[in-house]
């Protein structure tokens, strides 16, 4: 394991969790449209940028238990949960 790819992949991460961050607040709070809708556009782009995601991080094929791939996942969801609890809240 390089340091390199850890600071890539974490960097990479972060960048693609905020970006997540600012699709879903854009769709599920921002946008003034039905319930169903709502769902509808945030679970296809929700899936549409998973595969995305599993494209554009270089490490795709790696296993899941690589320590740079879990250290990459960790950064993606400690971006979200900090947004979610922290940011949200203040």
């Amino acid at each position: 394991m390089k340091l390199t790819d850890l600071v890539t992949t974490v960097a990479i991460h972060l960048f693609l969790g905020y970006l997540w961050i600012l699709f879903a607040n854009h769709v599920f709070i921002d946008m003034n449209a039905s319930v169903f809708l709502q769902i509808v556009l945030g679970g296809a782009g929700t899936f549409l940028f998973g595969m995305i995601f599993n494209r554009i991080t270089p490490f795709a094929e790696m296993k899941l238990s690589n320590p740079v791939r879990v250290v990459g996942m960790v950064a993606f969801a400690s971006v979200i949960v900090v947004h979610v609890f922290v940011v949200s809240l203040v």
